[in-house]
């Protein structure tokens, strides 16, 4: 366990925290929800069960940037990119 623990502190570190200076314990908190919910809802899974499952859903089509939607996260650093409903 401490193996998976150590790499979600490297994770948060080198994803968030390297470029924010928390200023106090909310502030730290609201740095760590936001990447949570990053991590969780927006990320692409890594592992190739999930990637497969991923990749499957992609249209044949190349998208306009139209069609593209941008979903960021403190401040512009943490990027989620969609495809807007037509």
């Amino acid at each position: 366990m401490q193996a998976f623990v150590e790499r979600w502190i490297g994770s948060i570190e080198r994803e968030c925290l390297d470029y924010f200076v928390p200023l106090g314990e909310e502030h730290l908190n609201l740095l760590v929800r936001e990447y949570v919910a990053h991590h969780n809802d927006e990320r692409p899974p890594r592992n190739r069960q999930c990637a497969a499952r991923w990749s499957t859903n992609v249209p044949n089509d190349i998208p306009t940037l139209k069609f593209v939607g941008c979903k960021k996260r403190l401040g512009g650093l943490l990027r989620h990119y969609h495809r807007k409903a037509a």
